[in-house]
């Protein structure tokens, strides 16, 4: 009787550790939505904040765009494109954004809630 527990407490143990180890790997977004939020949060949360609302930041002559604008949204080709050519003091994201990444990027942008 005792060894079955301390068979099932070993067990257990195992699970545990393996769950914990599994747990502490970083795991890849699966999402669309999900990869853009990575990308967001990597390359354009620095200026826009994490929330998207482009707070005045020390070293910046103005606050960057809000995000949360609706109007920024009604051309999505036109966001597209300063994304990779920049506009003002945003740099151009052309050689950053490789890939997948700036469809996602776009993806997640369009989930930030509107102000």
């Amino acid at each position: 009787m005792a060894q079955d527990a301390l068979m099932r407490w070993s067990r257990l143990g195992w699970l545990a550790a393996f769950s914990l180890i599994a747990g502490c790997q970083r795991s890849e977004p699966r999402t669309t939505e999900e990869r853009g939020a990575s990308v967001y949060m990597r390359s354009c949360s620095g200026c826009h904040g994490p929330d998207g609302r482009g707070a005045a930041r020390m070293g910046l002559s103005s606050a960057p765009r809000d995000l949360t604008d609706p109007s920024l949204y009604e051309d999505p080709d036109a966001l597209r494109e300063t994304i990779l050519r920049g506009q003002g003091q945003m740099p151009a994201f052309r050689k950053v954004l490789v890939g997948q990444d700036l469809d996602d990027l776009m993806a997640f942008l369009v989930t930030l809630p509107r102000r």
